[in-house]
């Protein structure tokens, strides 16, 4: 089965925003609950917009879809903060 058939097949995943980069872009990294590979995420796929504040720690939730462009990454799109900061000591 092919990434983009799994990734199709899987639904809504959760995690926690493992680092999170505040420049005018806004980038970061997400540790998905299941304990696979951390995923990419840009400011401009996480709702309510990032850009006040950083975002390592809070738990979201997000689908994964490939990389563009043939990067060997995922990425995160549709991310949906869940909880801010409250998952900190969990990471």
């Amino acid at each position: 089965m092919t990434f983009r058939a799994r990734w199709q097949a899987s639904g809504r995943m959760t995690g926690v925003v493992l680092s999170w980069f505040s420049s005018p872009r806004g980038f970061g990294w997400i540790t998905p609950d299941d304990g696979s590979q951390d995923v990419f995420v840009c400011a401009r796929h996480v709702r309510p917009n990032p850009h006040d504040r950083d975002l390592a720690g809070d738990r979201v939730e997000f689908d994964i879809v490939p990389a563009p462009r043939g990067r060997r990454r995922r990425e995160a799109r549709n991310v949906v903060r869940l909880a801010a900061g409250t998952a900190a000591a969990d990471v």
